[in-house]
């Protein structure tokens, strides 16, 4: 017997659910509510699997993604949030994750173990440090994606990905391990650090 889903797309909703319910909801948006806490009755919908939180004023994540074992899209742009929280890991069916405009610095090196993971967003972020292989995800949408923001890189970024490339660089991380061009343009002009994987991807 198929078990019916359902939809919450607002705060309020949310918020008056009863617990009997929790089982049959896969999907929540409640994006620009106004919220500036993470409602935690979120890790208590076991069967959740698109969640929709952006456009909020949430500066904190809690760190009980555990719960969320079926989740596969999570989105939590434009919020004031700096840490991704390592709890993620727990959410082995996660394909889409998206942190556009808001203030993490770091991917770090835990993230290889989203085996699902299809497409990564961190847009208008200020990436400084990327820990862990980014170019086997098959869509990257991230703060390093044209020379502009290869300045802001710490030394100790291992992966990076750059789509779009029509200017010459030379000043990328010494420690980095693999670069990979998405449709540069031609001539390619650039210089990686010795060792360094380089891939073209026209």
């Amino acid at each position: 017997m198929n078990i019916q889903m359902f939809s919450i797309n607002s705060l309020e909703r949310l918020l008056e659910l009863k617990e009997s319910n929790y089982g049959y909801i896969n999907e929540v948006n409640i994006f620009g509510c106004g919220s500036n806490i993470f409602p935690e009755v979120i890790f208590e919908l076991f069967n959740l699997e698109i969640l929709d939180i952006s456009s909020n004023n949430i500066m904190s994540i809690p760190n009980k993604f555990m719960s969320l074992a079926n989740l596969k899209h999570f989105i939590f742009d434009d919020n004031p949030v700096k840490i991704l929280q390592k709890s993620l890991i727990k959410c082995t069916k996660l394909n889409y994750l998206s942190f556009s405009d808001t203030q993490i610095e770091i991917l770090p090196k835990w993230m290889k173990e989203l085996n699902n993971l299809e497409y990564i967003s961190l847009h208008r972020c200020n990436i400084s440090s990327i820990k862990f292989d980014i170019t086997n995800i098959f869509d990257v949408g991230i703060g390093i994606n044209s020379y502009s923001n290869i300045d802001n890189l710490f030394e100790d970024c291992e992966y990076l990905q750059i789509n779009y490339l029509y200017e010459p660089i030379s000043n990328l991380p010494i420690n980095l391990k693999k670069i990979k061009l998405v449709k540069p343009y031609k001539p390619i002009n650039v210089k990686v650090p010795f060792g360094c994987e380089l891939i073209i991807d026209n």
